[in-house]
């Protein structure tokens, strides 16, 4: 294989990598809700995250005028009870929280906003669901990431040895099962971390 070939192959290998991150990143389901309206001629922006540490509470944070009234309706997802109501403080923003969860936990919440007998709803016709997630350590997280993404790229390098008939094709399907077997050992052990967590903090929920 000539060498430019070679340059080619693990460019497009690692821009495959760096496009399919960008795009889970911002069409995920974790991937905060972003959005506007506008309220007695006030351009009102807001961010929603829909994923959160499980060991500390979830501030809500809009940008408002100081005339803005806004309360904050969170429950359980998929449990049949009544929202719970904060009336949110207005400072240089209106603030309110979400109580900490344990690790899988999910709230579903919206935002009241109120002025001069006009009001609006964050975000309009639905709610926000917010999952709670343990704090994953780094000795397991920093190689997970890095077995998965080497996998990814050892996998894309294989297709394209496949398509060019090279000799090579053998070695790179042998280094994507390799990462994959090892990044599924530190899947393994940290989705058991998160079990025994849960099961220590099931009380949380009643």
């Amino acid at each position: 294989m000539s060498k430019t070939k070679n340059i080619l192959f693990w460019f497009l290998a690692f821009f495959i990598i760096i496009f399919s991150a960008i795009y889970q990143r911002i069409t995920g389901p974790t991937y905060p809700l972003k959005g506007k309206t506008e309220l007695d001629g006030e351009l009102i922006k807001y961010k929603f995250e829909r994923s959160h540490s499980s060991n500390k509470n979830y501030l809500i944070e809009i940008k408002v005028d100081s005339n803005v009234e806004g309360s904050l309706f969170w429950g359980r997802y998929n449990f049949d009870e009544d929202f719970n109501k904060v009336s949110m403080i207005n400072g240089n923003a209106l603030i309110a929280e979400i109580p900490k969860q344990p690790p899988a936990g999910k709230i579903e919440y919206f935002i009241e906003l109120k002025e001069n007998n006009k009001k609006v709803f964050l975000p309009e016709n639905k709610t926000v669901v917010i999952k709670f997630k343990g704090d994953v350590p780094g000795l397991i997280l920093i190689p997970h990431v890095l077995m998965m993404f080497l996998s990814m790229l050892f996998s894309n390098r294989a297709a394209f040895e496949y398509s060019g008939k090279t000799s090579r094709v053998k070695i790179y399907s042998l280094l994507t099962i390799i990462t994959l077997l090892v990044d599924l050992y530190f899947r393994t052990y940290n989705a058991i971390l998160c079990f025994w967590r849960m099961v220590d903090r099931f009380s949380c929920w009643f």
